[in-house]
C-alpha cells in the first residue's frame, strides 16, 4: 500500500517538474559577415613634426600713448558792475522869445514915409501869434512944429488918440492904408494909443 502511494506522488512531482520546466529558445543564428566591408584607411596622417614655437618677442606698448586730454575749464567771467547811466537831462526848452516889433508887410502905398522936411511917420505892429499889438516906432522924438504921420499899414482897422492934456488928438477908425497925421504945437509927452486893441500905445516926446 505504501509503495502505491509514493509512486503516485513521485508521478505527481514529475508532472510538476515537466510543467515548472520551460521549453528549450531556439538559438538565433546569426547572419554571416557582408564580404564588402570598408577596411580602416591606412594612411592616417601623421603629427606635425615641426611644432610652431611660441612667439618670444612681446609686443612693446605703444610709444605714442595720447595723454589723457585735460579739458580747461574757462574761468568764471567777473562780473562787471552795471555803470550807472545818468538820467538824460531834460532838454532845455528856451523861453519863448520876446515880441519883436516886426511890421506886417503891407502895399507900398500903405507905408508911411516922410515926403517933405519935418515929418515924421508912425505905422502899426500886429503881431498875432504873442497877441501883442503896437505901434512902429514905440517912441518918437519930435521938435515943436514937427508933424506926425499916422499909416494904418496893417491887416486891421485902427485908431490913434492922444491922452495927455498938453495935446490931445484923436483920428477916426482907420481901414488897412488910411492915414492921419497931427502937427505938435508944444513940449510934452505924449501918449497915443489905438481904443481897438489892448495895450496897444505908444509915446511922442516932442522937445523945444
Amino acid at each position: 500500500m505504501m509503495t502505491r502511494v509514493w509512486a503516485v506522488l513521485a508521478s505527481l512531482i514529475l508532472v510538476v517538474a515537466a510543467c515548472q520546466t520551460p521549453a528549450p529558445t531556439a538559438t538565433p543564428v546569426p547572419p554571416p559577415p557582408t564580404a564588402t566591408s570598408v577596411p580602416p584607411t591606412a594612411t592616417s596622417v601623421p603629427p606635425t613634426a615641426i611644432p610652431v614655437p611660441p612667439t618670444n618677442t612681446p609686443v612693446p606698448p605703444s610709444p605714442t600713448s595720447v595723454p589723457p586730454t585735460a579739458t580747461p575749464v574757462p574761468p568764471s567771467p567777473t562780473p562787471v558792475p552795471p555803470t550807472a547811466t545818468a538820467p538824460p537831462a531834460k532838454p532845455t526848452i528856451p523861453p519863448p522869445p520876446a515880441p519883436t516889433a516886426t511890421a506886417v508887410a503891407s502895399p507900398p502905398t500903405a507905408t508911411p514915409r516922410a515926403t517933405a522936411a519935418g515929418i515924421h511917420a508912425v505905422g502899426v505892429v500886429e503881431d498875432r501869434d504873442y497877441k501883442t499889438w503896437g505901434f512902429r516906432p514905440p517912441v518918437l522924438e519930435v521938435r515943436v512944429g514937427e508933424t506926425v504921420l499916422f499909416t494904418n499899414d496893417g491887416a486891421e482897422t485902427h485908431n490913434f488918440i492922444s491922452l495927455s492934456e498938453e495935446q490931445q488928438f484923436g483920428s477916426s477908425d482907420l481901414k488897412p492904408g488910411g492915414t492921419f497925421r497931427i502937427q505938435m504945437i508944444r513940449a510934452a509927452e505924449i501918449r497915443v494909443i489905438c481904443d481897438l486893441h489892448a495895450n496897444m500905445e505908444m509915446r511922442i516926446r516932442v522937445r523945444p
